[in-house]
């Protein structure tokens, strides 16, 4: 079985060269308390995506970049288009349609891949966050949290445009993207570009896939249906 990743939004600088001051954990959660209200809860928006994965921070090369789409229906539904996969997810399922290998993976939930985050979810970040620094760039608001050892990131950059949407989210992590020697000490960086985003009912539209659409679940047992119902289904919830 061939594996498919999705990046999570919220998975998780000595790399910068720029000069970083001191922020207040505090101050941070106010700019995300402003970030949450631009969404309300219920609301159906979209957004365009674009990774770019660098092996090692200074690289200046990446070792892979792709654009994506994710539409969220109501608050509670995803239908994500990304490294030519679908990924949907509703409260109680996650499925990744692979039509190459024709497999519908099916999941838990994760909620990190909304792209609307709250004051709670930051809250708990920073609890394994050792720093908060921020700078100014461009007009844009910049904000560095450095982790607290033993975490599989060293630490994340996000963008904040001038209406306090995360327009950015730089990760850098403590290994590298892909190990081409053992004792390589490459770190990857990940770069997520967020943009052209929309609110409204008017996102969804009738391509929006639902888990509803792939799978059904009777007896504890998951069958594919409709488009897919050839598809194996992989249940990886346990």
């Amino acid at each position: 079985m061939k594996a498919i990743y999705f990046i999570l939004f919220l998975p998780l600088g000595i790399f910068s060269q720029t000069s970083w001051e001191k922020a207040e954990a505090s101050e941070f959660l106010e700019l995300i308390r402003s970030y949450e209200k631009m969404i309300p809860v219920e609301e159906s928006y979209s957004l365009e995506t674009g990774y770019t994965i660098y092996n090692d921070y200074r690289d200046s090369e990446p070792a892979i970049s792709f654009l994506g789409k994710l539409t969220c229906k109501n608050g509670k539904e995803l239908h994500v288009r990304q490294m030519g996969h679908v990924m949907v997810q509703d409260a109680a399922h996650n499925v990744t349609i692979d039509t190459a290998a024709r497999q519908l993976l099916v999941q838990k939930p994760d909620a990190s891949f909304f792209y609307r985050k709250t004051i709670a979810d930051y809250s708990a970040f920073l609890e394994i966050t050792e720093t908060v620094s921020k700078r100014s760039e461009n007009g844009k608001l910049i904000y560095l949290l450095t982790l607290k050892r033993g975490n599989p990131y060293h630490s994340m950059e996000l963008t904040f445009n001038d209406g306090n949407h995360i327009s950015q989210v730089t990760i850098f992590s403590n290994q590298p993207y892909y190990q081409e020697d053992q004792h390589s000490s490459a770190r990857a960086k990940i770069v997520l570009d967020l943009g052209k985003v929309k609110k409204g009912k008017s996102v969804i539209s009738p391509q929006f896939l639902t888990v509803s659409d792939c799978i059904l679940v009777k007896d504890h047992q998951i069958s594919a249906i409709g488009a897919y119902k050839d598809f194996e289904v992989i249940d990886l919830r346990n």
